[in-house]
């Protein structure tokens, strides 16, 4: 079995389905379908972790931001809005 290049492409929304300046950097040209699910679909992974595997592996991120809640959680924006 060969493992190849990580994809995302099952839980992403095709670029000619939505507005993109067509930089692959810019984590808001990333738009998850509308069915994927957080834990179910697709984890977040801390930095260090995606480097490890995108180091063997290879493929693009998919930046996902937090920002600190209040008490013991934070809120990460995984779905991004679109309009």
């Amino acid at each position: 079995m060969t493992i190849g290049e990580i994809s995302n492409d099952k839980i992403l929304r095709k670029e000619s389905e939505i507005w993109t300046d067509s930089d692959e950097s810019d984590y808001r040209n990333k738009i998850f379908l509308p069915d994927c699910r957080l834990n179910k679909d697709f984890k977040i992974v801390p930095l260090s972790i995606w480097e490890f595997f995108q180091k063997k592996y290879g493929g693009i991120e998919i930046k996902r931001y937090y920002k600190k809640g209040y008490g013991y959680g934070a809120e990460i924006e995984a779905t991004l809005k679109e309009f």
